[in-house]
């Protein structure tokens, strides 16, 4: 009996330090998180032009990363999901951003991201960074009505927890799909993938 008790106490230990360790680990990685976050405001151009929808606002502006009244804290930033010390969200739609977004963007290494929403933003006709399937963690993926362009990256159907993708209204026909990657993104989310909207998208099936 007494054995049976010093082995509970020692799993129960173990459990114990295994999620001291998990806390700590991950209250680590927060600061890092802080940082590439104010690094994607400071590379993102604001404009500030008016919007038909009265819910647009430019979230980014009131990241601060040093402030007393605990604005300084990512967690409590505008559009900022945060769960286990770490960022999960990232709703940044209707946002009055603008200018392409290289694939070299501070964003992409935000890893623990589970939703991205830049709907209804201004992104100059440029091409969805390659680097988005870096963020391997993905559920939610909203590029909707932001004026991206170009070929769709492979790398967006190698995003194996896909649940919701919608990348509608950037232009008819601005976005091209390759039927390979739209066949890989149907396959490798075959599981999670619940809600998939490519209105205007041209699915090329000459590949």
């Amino acid at each position: 009996m007494a054995k049976s008790t010093n082995v509970f106490m020692l799993i129960l230990v173990l459990c114990l330090l295994q999620s001291a360790l998990a806390n700590m680990f991950s209250s680590l990685s927060l600061p890092d998180e802080y940082s590439l976050l104010f690094q994607f405001k400071e590379n993102i151009s604001i404009n500030n032009s008016a919007s038909f929808d009265s819910h647009a606002y430019p979230k980014v502006s009131s990241w601060n990363l040093n402030r007393s009244d605990g604005a300084g804290n990512c967690c409590l930033w505008d559009g900022v999901e945060c769960k286990s010390g770490n960022v999960i969200g990232l709703d940044l739609s209707n946002s009055f951003l603008y200018g392409p977004i290289s694939s070299n963007n501070s964003l992409f290494n935000l890893i623990h991201l589970r939703t991205l929403n830049l709907a209804d933003n201004d992104f100059c006709s440029s091409q969805i960074p390659s680097k988005i399937g870096r963020v391997s963690l993905l559920a939610n993926l909203n590029l909707s009505r932001s004026l991206f362009s170009r070929e769709i990256p492979k790398q967006i159907s190698q995003l194996r927890n896909l649940a919701s993708l919608d990348l509608t209204g950037n232009g008819y026909h601005a976005l091209k799909l390759q039927s390979s990657n739209f066949q890989n993104l149907v396959q490798n989310s075959s599981e999670t993938l619940r809600e998939l909207f490519l209105s205007e998208v041209n699915i090329d099936c000459q590949h």
